[in-house]
């Protein structure tokens, strides 16, 4: 990372004469924020990526539109936000929606 700061344009000005903001950089540690870098395989976003591909956008539509229905379907007074701050506080109320009683 050093490598590419000294090649930009505040670390060349005056021949490299003022280091910008040397005691901020020195104190957090500026050469070592960079994340390791990791193969495709391994960043761990595989999982995310597969919901914008292929039928991921669909199947995730399917499971919104069926969660909103068992939503709407509960007999109660209380706003579609209001429901659905309900059913993810309270597990007895959840079980209520999904069994329909």
């Amino acid at each position: 990372m050093l490598a590419a700061l000294k090649k930009t344009d505040q670390w060349t000005r005056d021949n490299g004469q003022f280091i910008p903001h040397p005691a901020t950089w020195l104190n957090r540690a500026g050469w070592d924020d960079e994340p390791p870098v990791q193969s495709a395989d391994q960043s761990g976003c595989g999982d995310l990526m597969r919901l914008r591909t292929d039928n991921g956008p669909a199947n995730m539509a399917a499971v919104k539109h069926m969660s909103l229905n068992l939503i709407r379907n509960i007999n109660d007074k209380a706003s579609i936000r209001a429901r659905r701050k309900a059913l993810a506080w309270d597990d007895q109320y959840l079980a209520n929606a999904i069994t329909g009683t």
